[in-house]
């Protein structure tokens, strides 16, 4: 199970869309993601200070150290290029180590994230 600790505004279902993500590729875990909603202008500066790209991204993930934590997903949703539980889904799975730097690295991180959603949008219909 996972836990969620999230600062500020929490949109409607975060826990689930955490949980069946963490299921579905096979981490069952007590830790923690933390889930974060920041400004265009609080996005710019962490993603400068964590990653040195001095521009606005829809989403972070940041790994955590700590044992009870799996990390945090940080998102600006005045600057999402999917709708908001897309880059979620997108954000706890490059804490899991999903990349897509390569072309086949795209292709199963893309996958993985429509059947994910697609399982989550089920789900809402039952």
């Amino acid at each position: 199970m996972v836990k969620i600790n999230s600062l500020g505004y929490v949109y409607p279902y975060t826990d689930l869309i955490c949980q069946l993500t963490v299921n579905i590729i096979g981490h069952n875990s007590n830790k923690i993601i933390e889930v974060q909603i920041v400004s265009k202008n609080n996005m710019q500066i962490l993603n400068k200070k964590l990653r040195n790209k001095n521009y606005v991204t829809d989403v972070l993930s940041v790994c955590s150290k700590t044992q009870n934590y799996i990390g945090s997903i940080i998102i600006c949703d005045q600057a999402l290029k999917m709708n908001f539980y897309q880059t979620l889904i997108h954000g706890i799975l490059h804490l899991f180590g999903y990349l897509h730097d390569t072309d086949e690295q795209f292709k199963e991180m893309n996958e993985l994230e429509k059947r994910i959603y697609q399982e989550f949008f089920t789900m809402q219909l039952l």
